[in-house]
């Protein structure tokens, strides 16, 4: 009991410290400095419970409210105070005076939460109190919003765009210098489906010369291209408040493999052979291959078909006027050399864009309940905690008609949210 109390009370210590050299607590001006007299004092005497109440009692209501509310401002605007990985705070109970408490009971709003774990390592300005993370630049440590602009075939003869969504390309070589291969692929798929049609290879080949398609990228599907900038405004919106720097948008196509394991990610994904998405679910892989967890790779996977998860395949459904049943999967993640990585991803652009829309509305919290034992002052005993989860997958099911500009609301599949260790 005696070394659980002289652990808790140096973490009680450090995150005090920490409390007083932030910005938000304002400790080295006038008034404030008296705040900072308060907090040490009641540090001196934590877990002491008569002395705490004596030297409660000898300070006014007003210092006591002053103090409480700004302990939550720091912990709920400080960046540089969320890289615990025990996710702990200071509080200021009236009754029993300083407390460990957890960051979820700072932290209400759902889409802050969501995004926890990418503003928590984001980089920080410049003399910002960064004592929990290695040091790096801002802009290293800049988040990127990627998506990707499909490949799209111009027709000349036909006038007309063609999009294969069984085709796609997203090296960094330019589409000119792969022209003929991709012409090739493109004629080759048709070529198979019109058999499968039943047409003569002389209508397959006449087909073909009137189709004459050139590779051509024109178009950003408008589920992605909305989600990246869902994404980002809220960013933008926080950027004063929490000192955030705003992700850069990166189309695919422009991002080299060497580059992808140097920058936090946030991945738009309406495909499964999207590079990032595979990244990120390559390094997710590679975290719980190397744990000792009950799981060893990602229970949810997006196949091209629908979702697999628990053994079973979900089918994405696609009907006469429109997608009957679509999936999306959320994938939260910060990989053991600590880059956070959050993928959105979908066989369907417009599906991302609502999820994208659920996210940003506060209608997602990825909160998690941990039964934790805990040491108080009667002995042990077990409390629920909550925490913003590192490790996470929530899928969602959605159906999207042709001709209508607003989707069904997306429903949470059965099962999810999947937490990891």
């Amino acid at each position: 009991m005696a070394d659980t109390a002289t652990s808790e009370q140096s973490i009680v210590e450090a995150l005090a410290t920490r409390v007083m050299d932030s910005r938000h607590f304002g400790a080295h001006q006038g008034r404030n400095g008296k705040r900072s007299g308060l907090l040490r004092s009641l540090v001196e005497v934590y877990g002491k419970h008569e002395l705490l109440q004596e030297r409660l009692r000898t300070v006014g209501p007003g210092p006591r409210h002053d103090l409480k509310v700004h302990l939550e401002n720091c912990f709920l605007k400080d960046r540089s105070l969320w890289g615990d990985p025990e996710q702990r705070t200071l509080v200021l109970n009236p009754g029993s005076g300083l407390e460990l408490g957890k960051i979820s009971d700072t932290i209400l709003d759902p889409v802050t939460r969501f995004w926890f774990h990418q503003a928590a390592h984001a980089g920080l300005s410049a003399g910002h109190s960064s004592q929990t993370r290695p040091a790096q630049s801002r802009e290293d440590a800049r988040a990127w919003v990627t998506f990707s602009e499909p490949l799209f075939f111009y027709s000349q003869r036909l006038n007309t765009y063609i999009r294969s969504l069984d085709l796609d390309y997203d090296h960094e070589e330019e589409i000119e210098k792969r022209e003929a291969d991709l012409q090739k692929r493109l004629c080759e798929g048709y070529a198979a489906k019109l058999r499968d049609s039943n047409c003569t290879e002389e209508q397959i080949e006449d087909f073909m010369k009137i189709l004459a398609p050139v590779p051509v990228r024109h178009y950003v599907p408008a589920g992605d291209a909305y989600a990246a900038s869902t994404v980002r405004k809220w960013f933008r919106d926080n950027q004063e408040s929490l000192d955030l720097p705003v992700p850069l948008r990166k189309e695919s196509r422009r991002i080299s493999g060497a580059e992808l394991p140097l920058h936090n990610l946030i991945v738009i994904s309406s495909r499964t052979t999207n590079k990032e998405a595979m990244f990120v679910i390559e390094m997710a892989n590679r975290d719980l291959a190397e744990s000792t967890t009950e799981h060893q790779r990602l229970a949810a996977e997006l196949v091209p078909s629908g979702l697999r998860f628990d053994g079973r395949l979900l089918p994405d459904i696609q009907g006469r006027h429109g997608a009957e049943q679509t999936h999306v999967l959320v994938t939260n993640w910060v990989t053991s050399h600590g880059k956070a990585y959050s993928l959105i991803a979908s066989n369907h652009s417009r599906a991302v864009g609502e999820v994208a829309r659920l996210i940003q509305l506060g209608l997602v919290d990825p909160i998690q309940e941990k039964i934790r034992e805990r040491t108080l002052p009667s002995g042990k005993t077990a409390v629920k905690e909550k925490f913003i989860p590192a490790r996470v997958q929530i899928a969602f099911d959605l159906s999207i008609p042709y001709n209508e500009v607003i989707a069904d609301p997306p429903r949470l599949v059965p099962g999810f949210p999947i937490y990891y260790s």
